[in-house]
């Protein structure tokens, strides 16, 4: 929808990022690069604990295509599943063709599954994305499915994701065993503000946008405040805001639009109001007196008799008449900043108006020449 406008090939906040769209800051590639170390292991389990919508399944299926050049990975989501309900999610998730009917059987397809990909030189992954809530039965089942044994069987990579009470679980008597198998545990904080700042060009320079041409140096600022750094809510308030600024076409997002979606559309407190970035440019080149500044410009506040379709508009606004005979020129864009000029007309003088005032005895002017008008500026403006 917006694409074009911001000169991008594609929506850059996509909730599905992938491959050279991760954004890895500095935290997010050290986690990164432990959790490729320590998935070598064939049967490695790994933890990837923070709160929700900061991007732990992102991180950690970018560590899966770093640690194997041909995974296979099943998701298991945050349902309710009973045992029964988590073999078949992972015999559909891995597309296993198989017409077991017990629990046993399909344990049994799945562990030969497992042994054919690893002969074929894949390597299979089953990524947990709320492992508390799977249960303590449930994550023994997977200890189980996922273990090598002695037998030449050499299991599966075991990846749980969580909140902070997953450490806690880990720790608890019943999954000692799985315990033993944990080769790393990674914490995944939210986003700073820096890398919120890293975060949006990072997404924006990957969909063939650049964060500067489209971002006001604050923005970064605003959207933090508005999301506490959780790449989800970014992900959400910052396509909102693209959309939103297309309605209205402008080409560039400032702290008072990202602060005014935040609060209007998802709610949130945005904190104190963050101004835009000051500029560098000189002061021969700054606008006109008469031009709006360009918060004025970009201001998301619409009169309260704009009519409703008028920011879906593709044309430009029409002249607008002005008294007297004086036409104004359309408004200007953000794109193109111009002075309104009122165009007199013909006959018409539009003189200051300390000029227009009676002469006085001291200010009198001499008598014009014969042939010649009183004030020799209207000869311009004289009809024949």
């Amino acid at each position: 929808m917006y694409q074009r406008q911001f000169g991008l090939d594609q929506n850059p906040f996509t909730s599905a990022a992938v491959g050279d769209q991760v954004y890895t800051g500095i935290r997010q590639g050290k986690a990164v690069a432990k959790l490729k170390i320590a998935l070598s292991k064939p049967d490695a389990v790994v933890a990837v604990v923070g709160p929700i919508g900061v991007g732990k399944s992102t991180l950690a299926l970018k560590a899966v295509d770093a640690a194997a050049e041909q995974g296979l990975t099943a998701i298991v989501a945050p349902l309710n599943l009973s045992q029964d309900d988590v073999l078949e999610l992972l015999i559909a998730e891995f597309g296993i063709n198989s017409e077991a009917s017990s629990n046993m059987a399909r344990f049994q397809d799945l562990r030969c599954f497992f042994t054919e990909q690893t002969q074929e030189g894949y390597r299979p992954f089953v990524l947990v994305e709320d492992a508390t809530a799977l249960g303590i039965e449930n994550l023994k089942l997977l200890d189980a499915l996922t273990a090598a044994d002695p037998r030449g069987y050499s299991g599966a990579n075991l990846i749980l994701l969580g909140g902070p009470e997953l450490s806690d679980l880990l720790d608890s008597a019943p999954l000692a065993r799985l315990k033993q198998r944990l080769r790393t545990e990674q914490v995944v904080e939210r986003f700073s503000v820096e890398e919120t700042a890293g975060y949006l060009n990072h997404r924006l320079a990957q969909a063939g946008g650049n964060g500067e041409d489209i971002l006001d140096g604050n923005v970064a600022q605003a959207v933090h405040q508005s999301t506490q750094g959780v790449a989800r809510l970014i992900d959400n308030l910052m396509d909102t805001a693209l959309s939103f600024a297309f309605s209205r076409k402008q080409a560039r997002l400032l702290p008072a639009m990202i602060q005014k979606v935040a609060r209007s559309v998802y709610g949130f407190d945005t904190g104190k109001p963050v101004d835009a970035a000051a500029t560098d440019a000189p002061a021969d080149d700054a606008a006109p007196a008469d031009t709006p500044a360009a918060e004025d410009i970009n201001s998301i506040d619409e009169p309260a008799e704009l009519p409703a379709d008028a920011m879906d508009s593709e044309a430009s606004p029409g002249s607008e008449a002005m008294p007297d005979g004086m036409v104004a020129e359309p408004a200007t864009t953000a794109d193109a900043v111009q002075p309104a000029i009122a165009t007199p007309a013909p006959t018409v003088f539009d003189a200051p108006a300390a000029e227009l005032r009676e002469p006085t005895a001291d200010s009198a002017m001499a008598p014009p020449a014969d042939g010649q008008p009183a004030n020799p500026l209207l000869a311009t403006f004289e009809t024949p």
